[in-house]
C-alpha cells in the first residue's frame, strides 16, 4: 500500500451539540467527505470538547480523512456553535493539537455559514445576514456583517427548544390517537416513525404514518403538513421569537438583512421558509444544504485564508 501523501490540505469541521461534519479543502478545491456509500460522513459532535474523548476523535477523523483521501492533514479549522462557552472552544482547541493538528482555528458556524452562502452568489456580497439555526442541540439566530471581514453582531440562542420538540408534538398526536395497554416496549418505534413523517412534510403535503408495532391492530394515521403547523404553532412562534430578540438585539432594522441563510436539517420545514420570508419581507434562497454548509464553509475559511493551497 502506498504512503499518503504529503500535503498542506485542511480539513473543516462543522460541529453540532450531537453531530458533526467534515469537508476538506486541497488545491483550492472544496469537498464535503462522503464515504463509500456517497453519504456524507459525520460523527457525536458533543464528543469533541471532552478531554479524553475529544482527542481521540480527532485522531479517528484524521485517520479516516488519510485513508479515504491518501493525503495527510495537519491543518485543522473547526466551526462551532454560537452557544460554546470560551472553555468549550479552548478545550477543542486543545484537543485537536493534542491530535496531530499543527494548525488550529476555531471560527463560529454562523461565519462558515455565511461563507457558503456567499460562494454560491454571482457577486461577492456585503452587508447583513441572518443565520437561522434548528437543530438536535438548539434554536439560534445569529446576525452576521460583511463588510471588510466577517463580524457577528449578535446572537440569540434558545437552547431548550430543538429540532426535537417538533417531534415531541407529532409523537403525542399519535399516542392520543393510539392508546394500547401494551404500549411502553414500541415506543421507540412509534418515535422513529414520528420523525420519519415530520422529515417527509418537509417535502410533501400529507403523509401517513403506520404504527404496526401491536400483534392485534394497525393504526393508519393520516398527517398533514397543515396539521402538523397546527400542533407546532406554538413552537414556530417561539423560534420566531429567537430571531425578532436578534435583530432587535443587535440594532440593526429588520430591512437591513440582505440574506437570510438556513442551517439544520429540520430548516427544511416549508413554514420555517414561510415564516421567515414574512418577518423579512423578502424571498429566502434555499440553494445552500442546510446540514452541510457549516462544515463546507470551515473549509472555504481555510482556503481564503490561505491555510490550505
Amino acid at each position: 500500500m502506498e504512503e499518503p501523501q504529503k500535503s498542506s490540505a485542511a480539513i473543516g469541521i462543522g460541529v453540532g451539540s450531537s453531530t458533526l461534519r467534515i469537508s476538506y479543502c486541497s488545491n483550492a478545491t472544496v469537498r464535503m467527505l462522503k464515504n463509500k456509500e456517497g453519504e456524507g460522513v459525520t460523527f457525536r459532535g458533543e464528543l469533541l470538547y471532552d478531554a479524553a474523548a475529544g482527542v481521540r476523535l480527532l485522531q479517528k477523523i484524521k485517520r479516516h480523512c488519510v485513508t479515504l483521501l491518501q493525503q495527510t492533514f495537519d491543518r485543522a479549522i473547526i466551526a462551532v456553535p454560537a452557544h460554546f462557552t470560551s472553555t468549550q472552544r479552548n478545550n477543542i482547541s486543545i484537543n485537536a493539537t493534542a491530535a496531530g493538528f499543527a494548525f488550529v482555528t476555531i471560527i463560529d458556524n454562523a461565519i462558515a455559514a455565511t461563507l457558503t452562502y456567499s460562494c454560491h452568489l454571482p457577486v461577492a456580497p456585503f452587508g447583513h445576514f441572518l443565520v437561522f439555526t434548528l437543530d438536535e442541540s438548539s434554536c439560534s439566530a445569529a446576525l452576521v456583517r460583511k463588510s471588510a471581514a466577517w463580524d457577528v453582531v449578535n446572537t440569540e440562542v434558545d437552547a431548550h427548544l430543538t429540532s426535537g420538540h417538533f417531534d415531541d408534538v407529532v409523537d403525542r398526536y399519535v399516542w392520543s390517537i393510539v392508546l394500547h395497554d401494551r404500549s411502553r416496549a414500541c415506543f421507540g418505534s412509534v418515535r422513529r416513525k414520528c420523525e420519519a413523517a415530520t422529515r417527509m412534510l418537509s417535502t410533501v403535503a400529507t403523509t401517513t404514518i403506520v404504527i404496526d408495532d401491536f400483534a392485534d391492530d394497525v393504526y393508519e394515521i393520516p398527517l398533514s403538513r397543515k396539521k402538523f403547523e397546527a400542533l407546532a404553532d406554538v413552537l414556530f412562534e417561539r423560534a420566531l421569537g429567537v430571531v425578532d430578540r436578534c435583530v432587535k438585539k443587535s440594532g440593526v432594522g429588520r430591512e437591513a438583512v440582505e440574506h437570510v441563510v438556513l442551517v439544520g436539517a429540520a430548516t427544511r420545514t416549508p413554514k420555517i421558509e414561510k415564516m421567515l420570508a414574512g418577518y423579512f419581507n423578502r424571498s429566502i434562497s434555499r440553494f445552500v444544504d442546510p446540514e452541510g454548509c457549516v462544515a463546507y464553509g470551515a473549509a472555504l475559511f481555510a482556503a481564503a485564508m490561505g491555510v490550505a493551497k
